[in-house]
This record gives structure tokens, C-alpha cells and sequence, in this order.
């Protein structure tokens, strides 16, 4: 029984080959049209977008809260100064 990655796969595949040399914005409006799972909401359609991402070469950003997290602790550290001006003693 195919899942819902291999459904879409092949028609996607076969869009983008359709149209070699398109702007990523032509060939999404072209696979927009070509949705075959009804309505654009739940699990398939977040599998549909995976499967675009992946096959137009995008990368899955799936640790964008932590880096956001990461990045919000750098700037405070920094901000407040704790790191300007280490010393280091060696004996």
C-alpha cells in the first residue's frame, strides 16, 4: 500500500521535469495545480511540501527554534558584557 511521500513523488518528479529551466515560483504555482489529495491541510499536505522541498533542493530547517534560542542567548551574553574581557591565569 503506497503512502502518501509515494504518491506524491512521482508527480512532482514529473512537473519539474516538464519544465527544465523554470523559476522555482513558475514551477510551485504548476504544482500547486496539480494537488492530489483534495484539501490543502493535515498530514498530506505537509508530506506534499516536504516532498517539493526536497526535490526543488531546499533544505529542511527542522532546528529553527533551537538555533532562535541559541542565537537570543548569544546576544544577551554579549550585550551584558560577560565575555569582553576574560583573563585567563596560567601558572
Amino acid at each position: 500500500m503506497p503512502n502518501w511521500r509515494d504518491i506524491a513523488r512521482p508527480i512532482i518528479a514529473q512537473v519539474i521535469a516538464a519544465r527544465p529551466g523554470a523559476a522555482e515560483r513558475e514551477l510551485r504555482i504548476e504544482l500547486r495545480k496539480v494537488y492530489p489529495f483534495g484539501e490543502r491541510a493535515y498530514h498530506p499536505y505537509r508530506i506534499w511540501c516536504d516532498e517539493v522541498r526536497r526535490q526543488l533542493g531546499k533544505p529542511r530547517n527542522r532546528n529553527k527554534r533551537k538555533l532562535k534560542a541559541i542565537k537570543l542567548v548569544v546576544e544577551a551574553t554579549r550585550a551584558q558584557g560577560l565575555f569582553d574581557q576574560v583573563e585567563c591565569e596560567t601558572e
